[in-house]
């Protein structure tokens, strides 16, 4: 089974130098952001870098958006080896 490194705040400027950085060490990433953008924004790394690349818009301060996140990891069985954390 794939494992992912998991980015929140993916979109902004720190979270998405992030993403350009580990997309170019090869790592297959979950993105997410409350930026409703960040589908396209993944299909671009995705493309750019040949990895593996999903995303989920989240606004994670809100707890019942926070647990419909939690839920769908849960349910599609997603699996992560890591976590960069800069939302918020």
């Amino acid at each position: 089974m794939r494992s992912y490194l998991l980015i929140s705040g993916a979109t902004g400027g720190l979270g998405s130098e992030f993403v350009y950085d580990c997309a170019r060490r090869g790592y297959d990433l979950f993105l997410t952001d409350q930026n409703t953008e960040i589908n396209g924004f993944a299909d671009f790394i995705s493309r750019s870098f040949n990895v593996s690349v999903i995303s989920k818009s989240c606004d994670l301060s809100s707890r019942q958006y926070r647990t419909e996140f939690f839920n769908y990891i849960k349910t599609e069985g997603y699996r992560f080896w890591g976590l960069i954390n800069v939302a918020g």
